[in-house]
């Protein structure tokens, strides 16, 4: 009986300490997985598997966005915007008393504006402050500082032309000099009718051959503005239009405007512009060229292509191309209601839109507003834009956006009589 109760026993033991490291080994896989639950709550969720999740404006590490000098969000997807100056027009600057976009350049310590502005005349003989889109010229002021105050110089191309983008070649001109190139707008008179052009002249622009069969389009754009490039050895000018200078696309295009250039380290140029694209309205193409006089090949037709549903809804304008050392930049106008549905002029709309490029080629737009309609004056005060267009970047030496000008309005000029409005040429200070 004794052996039989002390083997009873024996198994007893057996089965409690089984069903002890049973349980032992439950309860630790139950912790286990509740440890992970938490770790996993409350790690933060990876934002970004590369650069190109950072918009090209950082690095990714650890999943998240590091961004570069100038940059902030999430996703590197903003300027850090500083205090803002006008660049124009000055105080007393009738006729020239408006301003609506511009673009600089410095050269030997001296800093060359070349400025869109307005002169246009009210029939009580007083100037206009803020019309934007009738009798324009670009004029060229200077400054030792790139704040200014700017003083004029002269009238760099007359009227109708607006839009300026001023880019340098290297030394590859005939005179072994660098050549300036002002890339702009032309609202002339409508196009004279030259035949259709598939080859360009030596020195850039049409040559005058003869129509392609069964084609009667002119050169470049059919209607009343066309890009031009004017060309000079000197920043003060005097300068030489090249009158279309993309005619080897033929009739691809309809109603081309808003050329923006990068010229690359061979002098080839990469070059974007905006046109009017049936059924999706402003669209934006990349065409190049081994030099600024051509000829031009198209790169891509639509830039936006699949994401202006989602991204630029309501079309887009007024590029300006630049690029970093991680890739290529554009920064847009955009006219996008997906942040309520607001009329145009609204400070609330997106004004500022971004795409970026690893080969100039292939571009992905930013679903996130590059700069915004609220600015702070060079005073301290506040100040919500009715409209923020024309955008240009000014990079440091490490290719990081530095300054952002554009064409600002302040107060609505359709809220009319006796409400002050006026547009400027503005430069907003990017943070590091």
């Amino acid at each position: 009986i004794n052996a039989e109760y002390m083997g009873e026993k024996s198994r007893l033991v057996a089965m409690i300490g089984r069903l002890s490291l049973f349980l032992f080994l439950m309860i630790g896989q139950i912790m286990f997985f509740v440890l992970m639950a938490q770790f996993s709550s409350s790690s933060p969720k990876p934002n970004c598997l590369s650069e190109l999740d950072c918009h090209l404006n950082g690095d990714c590490v650890a999943g998240v966005c590091a961004c570069d000098s100038g940059w902030t969000g999430a996703f590197c997807s903003a300027v850090k915007e500083g205090l803002s100056t006008p660049l124009w027009p000055p105080p007393t600057a009738q006729p020239f008393s408006a301003g609506w976009g511009g673009s600089l350049l410095m050269e030997n310590g001296t800093f060359h504006l070349y400025a869109t502005v307005v002169f246009q005349m009210r029939p009580n003989g007083v100037y206009e402050t803020c019309y934007h889109t009738m009798g324009t010229q670009i004029v060229h002021a200077t400054s030792s500082v790139i704040t200014g105050p700017y003083s004029f110089v002269d009238v760099a191309i007359g009227a109708e032309t607006n839009n300026p983008h001023i880019v340098k070649t290297h030394a590859t001109s005939p005179t072994g000099t660098p050549e300036y190139l002002l890339f702009h707008l032309n609202d002339n008179v409508p196009n004279p009718p030259l035949p259709t052009c598939t080859v360009s002249g030596a020195d850039g622009g049409c040559t005058g051959f003869p129509p392609a069969p069964g084609s009667t389009t002119p050169c470049g754009a059919v209607g009343t503005g066309t890009p031009e490039i004017a060309v000079s050895s000197s920043p003060h000018g005097p300068w030489t239009d090249i009158v279309y200078p993309f005619c080897e696309l033929g009739d691809t295009f309809a109603v081309m405007s808003n050329p923006t250039a990068l010229v690359l380290d061979d002098d080839s140029v990469l070059v974007v512009f905006r046109y009017s694209r049936p059924g999706t309205g402003a669209a934006l193409a990349a065409v190049s060229a081994p030099s600024y006089k051509g000829p031009y090949k198209l790169l891509n037709a639509d830039l936006v292509g699949r994401s202006r549903s989602e991204v630029f809804s309501d079309g887009v304008e007024d590029p300006f191309i630049y690029r970093s050392k991680r890739g290529f930049h554009l920064v847009v106008h955009q006219y996008n209601h997906t942040s309520g549905d607001f009329q145009y002029g609204d400070p609330r709309m997106i004004p500022g839109g971004h795409l970026y490029s690893t080969d100039g080629t292939n571009w992905v737009a930013s679903h996130y507003a590059i700069y915004s309609n609220d600015i702070t004056w060079s005073n301290g005060t506040r100040k919500s834009l009715n409209y923020r267009e024309r955008p240009e970047m000014i990079l440091d030496s490490g290719g990081h956006p530095k300054w952002l000008i554009t064409g600002a309005e302040v107060g609505k000029k359709y809220e009319t009589p006796n409400r002050p409005c006026q547009s400027v040429v503005l430069l907003t200070e990017i943070l590091p």
